[in-house]
């Protein structure tokens, strides 16, 4: 065989190598409805072998964690709540997510107040068509049960020291809910995918080309247009915003975002979007960013390590202003 004869079989055989690794490593999903939106997973084997049966493993992961903070009257949070006044015995693992709650109420000075449900339930969740204003008056009655200070939790217990008070762990449940899912993925072997639900996000290891995960984030007053692009590997994105879940009544937006203060709809942001090491800590810090506003917000994130902002302020008749934080740039890529 001559010498050039032999370099042609040598470089046919590497991309043959190459092109049945491709074949191998197919990037496969699945998606679910859990903890009040759609969870899409994503995940690949280096090995070839079926994603699928880790991926169903994540949704049930995830479904159990819904069973400990979701609506259904099942959960453990509706029994704390249901009980108001009276200690509830919970599992160690509830009592680690009504903890962290409790930790980004304190740390925003009650911005994200982890009992602020009696006054989200006045706005129906902003769910369905019976979105309405409520009265100002319903709204200050409901404010009276709102305060984080009053939630009493012991090892096995938990407590809502005012009565008719209720908590809601929506600002951080479906980040937990994500990082659990990927964990497992992780333990069963996977080696690499990510987890949205609903805007929160959890990307581990590479893509199968290589190449990290790509997120494009939503431009808030152009949803069907990007706004900028992050290129992330083991890092966690969420974003708060006001043009998900909101009605318009006599030209103003009235969105799920509530300011626990006022019990009405923060203003000072449009959208909010946090970097950080696990969903749970992006879902709460973006939340609490949102209700404290641009330059509060940022000086809250500056203070915290390995966390990355970018806000995005809505200005009447003059367009946006872009606040980015200090370390954002490592995960901007072009495009």
């Amino acid at each position: 065989m001559t010498r050039s004869l032999k370099i042609w079989f040598s470089v046919a055989a590497v991309l043959a190598i190459l092109s049945g690794c491709a074949k191998e490593r197919p990037l496969q999903e699945r998606t679910r409805i859990l903890l009040g939106t759609v969870v899409t997973v994503k995940a690949y084997v280096d090995s070839g072998e079926d994603a699928y049966p880790l991926i169903d493993a994540a949704l049930d992961e995830m479904s159990r964690i819904d069973s400990i903070c979701g609506y259904l009257e099942s959960s453990e949070v509706s029994r704390i709540n249901r009980n108001s006044g009276h200690p509830v015995s919970v599992s160690e693992e509830a009592v680690t997510i009504i903890a962290k709650s409790v930790k980004y109420s304190e740390l925003s000075g009650g911005a994200l107040d982890v009992t602020v449900l009696p006054v989200t339930r006045l706005w129906n969740r902003f769910e369905g068509a019976e979105m309405q204003v409520p009265p100002r008056s319903s709204v200050d009655s409901a404010l009276a049960l709102v305060d984080y200070r009053g939630l009493v939790l012991t090892d096995s217990t938990a407590m809502l020291s005012a009565v008719g008070g209720s908590i809601d762990l929506g600002a951080l449940a479906k980040g937990y809910a994500v990082d659990r899912g990927v964990a497992v993925m992780e333990s069963l072997g996977a080696s690499g995918g990510l987890i949205d639900a609903g805007g929160d996000i959890m990307t581990f290891g590479r893509k199968p080309d290589g190449k990290g995960w790509r997120i494009g984030l939503k431009d808030p007053r152009t949803p069907d247009s990007i706004l900028t692009v992050f290129e992330l590997e083991g890092k966690a994105i969420a974003t708060s915003g006001d043009y998900e879940r909101y009605f318009t009544k006599d030209n103003i937006r009235y969105h799920h975002i509530l300011d626990p203060e006022t019990g009405f709809p923060a203003r000072r942001c449009c959208s909010v979007t946090v970097i950080a090491d696990l969903a749970c800590d992006a879902d709460a810090i973006a939340t609490a960013v949102f209700v404290l506003g641009p330059e509060k917000g940022m000086d809250l994130i500056e203070t915290l390590p390995g966390v990355e902002a970018l806000i995005v302020v809505c200005e009447d008749h003059t367009g946006k202003k872009i606040l980015r934080s200090s370390g954002l740039g490592r995960y901007s890529t072009p495009g």
